[in-house]
């Protein structure tokens, strides 16, 4: 089973799963975005900028805990990190700007 993993030396730090009675519950992607950004020291408004949006906008995606992979994709470049796909030990796809600007081709 493929797992989303953003890859840097500190991921443990993000890789939380907070367990209760009822079963495992997932923190929030803006969650490990924030502590993404702290982590590295961007700041909100280079973000946004980086993402071509306004920091209202940045907002409001943080807030409602929604993402497109380009926003991902977006975000991994900003903090300099990488995002992937892992398969396994030995194989994994990796997802970068060229990715977008494929698209937007």
């Amino acid at each position: 089973m493929s797992i989303l993993n953003i890859s840097i030396d500190i991921l443990n730090v993000l890789r939380y799963d907070y367990f209760t009675e009822m079963g495992c519950v997932i923190v929030a992607m803006s969650d490990k975005i924030k502590s993404l950004l702290k982590l590295k020291r961007g700041s909100y408004e280079g973000l946004a900028s980086h993402m071509g949006i306004p920091r209202q906008s940045l907002h409001n995606k943080l807030s409602r805990n929604r993402f497109y992979a380009a926003d991902l994709i977006k975000i991994a470049d900003y903090l300099g990190i990488e995002l992937a796909f892992v398969i396994d030990e030995r194989q994994r796809v990796v997802l970068d700007m060229d990715d977008i600007k494929e698209k937007a081709e």
